[in-house]
């Protein structure tokens, strides 16, 4: 699993859903110093690149994706990306397959999303405490993940990719 990739610390940012608030879409911004830092680890492997160096650095696939304009798209592919980094419960195939019932989750998945930190919710639709069911698992699965692994890492992507083209 690839350890270059933005924690949820730093990371909380992009429309996902139908989230809305009193002053629009939800979209909370990454702070100009944690950008900062990825446009200059941007930079040093841009630098590296250009001059054939190994880092040894392993980067988060789905994080590269995003660097190169290729972010996931679909459930499976986003699957997928989980399961290179994760081994959890979401990006396996019987979580579409199976009923919530069967997996011993039913009425207990809600359309938000607990980043590690900060320890707030993130609302995936306009009613967050709407209960998921097998009927609508899928779009919550795919805003979910979307969330995780395109929408709170694609500021720092940006920045990043920002980095290496400025001394590539």
């Amino acid at each position: 699993a690839g350890s270059l990739a933005p924690s949820s610390a730093e990371t909380l940012a992009g429309r996902v859903g139908e989230a809305t608030d009193d002053k629009g879409a939800i979209v909370p911004q990454c702070n100009d110093s944690t950008l900062k830092r990825y446009h200059a680890i941007g930079r040093v492997c841009g630098l590296a690149l250009t001059n054939s160096c190994t880092l040894g650095l392993p980067f988060a696939h789905y994080f590269l994706r995003l660097v190169l304009c290729e972010p996931p798209t679909t459930v499976g592919e986003l699957q997928e990306e989980l399961r290179r980094e994760d081994s959890n419960f979401l990006g396996r195939p019987e979580f579409l397959e199976q009923t919530l019932s069967q997996q011993g989750v039913a009425e207990m998945l809600h359309f938000s999303r607990r980043p590690t930190l900060p320890m707030q919710d993130v609302p995936l639709a306009a009613d967050p405490e709407a209960n998921v069911t097998d009927s609508n698992k899928h779009l919550f699965l795919h805003r979910a993940l979307e969330h995780q692994l395109v929408r709170s890492v694609e500021q720092q992507a940006k920045a990043f990719r920002d980095g290496v083209e400025e001394v590539t």
